[in-house]
């Protein structure tokens, strides 16, 4: 963007401004909001109609104050900057989210369905950022770290998998199939008119279904991606002359730009959808009218060979589901292999030639399928009463998805070592699940629960000493493990609540329960006769498995709490105005609160133990769902996740109409944070389009100015919450060079920075990345959260070159970094450490109560900018960035108070 098209003139006293016309101003305080999607006039605490935008569109942009904004009020509050300073803020709060227009029914609708489509992505999201905790390359060098990203991806492609099998168990099996054998009231009169199709027939015309919605869910992340994902030019790239050798990977050129990588890699994930579909029409059409091989474990019986191998016309529906199994490992080993180092190269990629080729393979087998199943001919249809193998897809797919994140738990553990040590995790991951198989092929095999039991214990043990990085160094395991849980709990639902409106008056137990006695994928007989609805096990089991896990983690999230209500202030020296009952209520409810990093943990586990059982119980004799001693937890845990998952797709589609467009709050900014490098389908990056928009920004106003003193102009990056992440890639992004770096200030509060995001990803903006001392977990049990922090009295590491901290050290040792935080703030910490004093050269105590307003209230996350704390860091900043690089030591702003 040039000056003139941000209304930003180098020159102050421009109309539209406040301020004192006719002083050149010459610091810029630029102001980013965090994960509350504040709005340009509440980042510029100014009425609407005092703020302008200068530059940008509906998703984002640059605002500031106009000339009517200088009024008494608003220098009483701190709204009027000081003359020198001019103050913009920039909005990217409709940046990643479901913006569609609001007029008419058709739009209203549109926007419902795309918000639902959101809400299907969030697993997806996880899995990214399991693929950016993994092990990098410490931060150092100028090419990732191969740790691992191949076996993430695999993970990825099963859970696009699980999710075109659930669609597919509703559309293909209980609509296509089941319903065809008696009547579904539902659907018999939309659908009356494919009473007549053959079932080849009805299962090409149900085939579109899951294609279509990957299909969609690709398309949603590409339609984004042009308006979100707006990669700044390599040509303008170029001109900063930074290459990124030896600097952190925040500042490798086009690190925010993986556009050609993703659109590829979503190509490749509907192409394995296809060849699933394929696979599981073909799997009905080939075994399906044998019935020696109605069931799984019946495949390897020569009677079943007999039938299905020895019938010619068995081999196109033969040939076709190893055509589609090929294609499914074709698939699974692009994206394992695909290089990390495409983004940025402008070399010819071998390995997007490849995906392209895969993606064509299985669209057109997924074509010829269809035509295959269209014209089957009625005596050669299957009789069987179900979709024969899709039955057996989700626990396919679910011990796939719980082996590769028990494995992910110690990825971080073993990515320098060499040899056979290497793939540890990976031999521990298998033996987790074979485990749990042998108990689910035969409950009397109960030892088979010994070694994963062993493996759980192994791995905590391993982990306890990791203390600086998120959950013991676990990050890439807990967060692929909370997709692994999410995922389920989507699907489930979905199923749970299709099944039980197609089974009419039948109750919803009967879902899991063949009434007659038959076996696994049988029909069973309901009161009056008529012929029960199954679904796949997994689905079932996991709701039941999952109610002693909910009930475990209310008891942790309880008892944590308990401990928070017990808190008392450390010592006079810590930060506070007063010691109120109001404060005090209101700390502890923060230190419950900062307590999530404990909480994510027991949910992921727990519910990683929830899918466990569900695979167990899955697996074993289907004997097991008419009990009565089970079927009352299995109903209870149906309805549980019938309910969790209506509550989340009302959520979805009316939160939206509500004010709010995020579907999921704090949860959806943090997975959108990073680039798409785990997953294609994931919710796109707002900060591809924020990063080099905020530094091309700060790159104009540097270079603008007094051309006999271009050196005078200053920018002071003011950054809220997840705002702060935001400011530190702009720092180190390859858009601004190390001279301008040196005219660059930065102000945080209510940050993250160091407490969860330094943490989860050590390598991107951790310790050795941005310059501040390592940290630890807080406790869950301790009455103070950060008890040890308060104990700990690690140096910070010494700054190496192009890391934050070295970029903002002045020649005298002073570090143009300040930092406000409160002990009020439920998901605001200190980024050097909660040590205060003259030892803390970052860290300020903000007032826990703004008296800005017409009645004193406690403040919390938000209203920093009012503080006199703010005011008095801001000020220290602009003196020191205006300051004669001369007489930079006669300037000392830094003291050993906390104010």
């Amino acid at each position: 963007m040039s000056e003139s098209a941000t209304g930003t003139s180098g020159t102050s006293g421009t109309p539209g401004t406040s301020g004192t016309p006719g002083i050149s101003r010459t610091v810029l305080e630029l102001r980013i909001h965090g994960v509350g999607n504040t709005p340009p006039e509440a980042i510029l605490d100014l009425p609407r109609e005092h703020v302008e935008k200068a530059a940008g569109d509906a998703l984002g942009g640059f605002w500031q104050p106009t000339g009517a904004a200088d009024t008494p009020q608003a220098r009483a509050r701190g709204a009027v900057p000081d003359p020198d300073v001019r103050r913009e803020a920039y909005s990217w709060g409709n940046l990643a989210r479901t913006t569609v227009a609001s007029g008419g029914s058709p739009n209203r609708i549109g926007g419902g369905l795309a918000r639902v489509g959101w809400m299907l992505l969030i697993p997806f999201g996880l899995v990214n950022v399991a693929y950016w905790a993994r092990c990098l390359d410490k931060g150092t060098g100028t090419r990732p770290h191969p740790c691992h990203a191949g076996t993430l991806r695999l993970a990825g492609l099963l859970l696009t998998l699980l999710l075109a099998t659930s669609v597919s168990v509703v559309a293909l099996d209980l609509i296509a199939v089941q319903c065809a054998g008696r009547s579904c009231a539902v659907v018999s009169g939309p659908l009356g008119f494919a009473d007549s199709w053959t079932v080849g027939q009805r299962l090409a015309a149900a085939s579109s279904v899951p294609i279509v919605l990957v299909t969609a869910l690709a398309a949603l992340g590409a339609a984004t991606r042009a308006r979100y994902e707006r990669p700044d030019p390599l040509d303008r790239t170029s001109r900063s002359g930074d290459s990124g050798g030896g600097r952190p990977l925040l500042s490798r050129q086009r690190f925010w730009g993986h556009q050609a990588v993703t659109l590829t890699a979503a190509g490749v994930h509907v192409s394995a959808t296809a060849a699933l579909v394929t696979v599981g029409t073909a799997w009905h059409f080939a075994f399906g009218p044998h019935p020696a091989c109605g069931r799984m474990e019946d495949l390897a019986t020569p009677r079943c060979h007999a039938e299905a191998f020895g019938s010619a016309a068995n081999i196109p529906a033969l040939v076709m589901l190893s055509l589609g199994l090929v294609v499914l490992l074709w698939s699974a080993i692009v994206l394992v292999r695909r290089s990390d180092l495409t983004p940025a190269s402008r070399r010819r990629i071998p390995a997007l030639d490849r995906a392209r080729y895969v993606s064509i393979a299985g669209v057109s087998l997924f074509v010829v399928q269809l035509a295959i199943l269209a014209f089957e001919p009625a005596e050669r249809q299957p009789v069987a009463d179900h979709l024969v193998g899709v039955s057996a897809m989700p626990a396919i797919l679910l011990a796939g998805l719980l082996a590769l994140s028990v494995s992910a738990l110690l990825w971080r553990r073993t990515a320098s070592r060499s040899g056979p040590t290497r793939h540890l995790p990976t031999v521990l991951g298998a033996l987790f699940v074979a485990g749990l198989l042998t108990v689910g092929f035969d409950l009397h095999r109960w030892w088979g629960l010994i070694p994963s039991a062993a493996i759980g214990a192994a791995i905590v043990v391993w982990t306890r000493g990791c203390r600086d990085h998120a959950w013991r160094g676990t990050g890439p395991g807990i967060a692929l493990m909370a997709a692994t849980v999410t995922a389920m709990l989507f699907s489930s639902s979905v199923v749970v609540v299709a099944g039980d409106v197609l089974n009419g008056p039948a109750p919803v137990t009967a879902l899991a329960s063949p009434e007659s006695g038959t076996t696994d994928g049988a029909l069973g007989e309901v009161a009056d006769g008529s012929a029960n609805l199954l679904i796949p096990l997994p689905y079932t089991w996991f709701g039941a498995a999952a109610i002693p896990a909910l009930l475990l983690l209310a008891a942790v999230v309880g008892v944590s709490t308990l401990r928070s209500s017990r808190w008392r202030r450390p010592s006079a020296a810590d930060p506070g105005d007063s010691d109120s009952s109001a404060l005090r209520a209101h700390r502890r409810i923060a230190a419950a609160a900062q307590r999530a990093e404990g909480y994510v943990a027991a949910l992921a586990l727990l519910g990683g133990a929830a899918a466990s059982a569900a695979l167990v119980l899955s697996v074993a004799d289907a004997s097991l769902a008419p009990g009565a001693a089970v079927r009352g937890p299995v109903g209870a845990g149906i309805w549980l996740m019938a309910m969790v998952g209506l509550a989340l797709g009302v959520t979805a589609l009316f939160r939206g109409a509500a004010g709010s467009t995020r579907p999921v709050g704090l949860v959806w900014d943090l997975i959108c944070f990073l680039p798409r490098g785990g997953h294609p389908l994931a919710p796109p990056c707002y900060a591809e389009r924020v990063v080099p928009e905020v530094a091309w920004r700060c790159r104009e106003w540097l270079e603008s100015g007094d051309e006999h003193e271009p050196q005078r102009r200053t920018v002071v990056l003011s950054a809220h919450s997840l705002g702060s992440v935001l400011a530190v890639a702009v720092i180190l992004s390859p858009i601004l060079t190390d001279a301008q770096r040196q005219r660059l200030s930065l102000i945080t509060y209510g940050s993250q920075l160091r407490a969860y995001f330094g943490r989860i990803f050590p390598e991107l903006i951790g310790p050795t990345v941005v310059g501040y001392p390592a940290g630890t977990a807080p406790s869950l049990l301790s009455t103070d959260p950060w008890r040890a922090e308060h104990r700990l009295r690690t140096a910070a590491p010494t700054p190496g070159t192009g890391t934050m901290c070295s970029a903002l050290t002045d020649d005298d040792g002073t570090l143009r970094w300040r930092n406000l935080w409160r002990r009020t703030d439920y998901i605001g910490f200190p980024v050097w450490g909660y040590p205060t004093g003259g030892a803390n050269p970052v860290d300020r105590a903000a007032e826990e109560i703004d008296d800005t307003g017409y009645l004193n209230r406690i403040a919390t996350h938000s209203a920093y900018p009012r503080s006199r704390a703010y005011r008095t860091a801001l000020r220290e900043l602009c003196d020191r960035a205006t300051l004669d690089p001369s007489s930079a030591g006669t300037l000392v702003p830094e003291s050993g108070s906390d104010r």
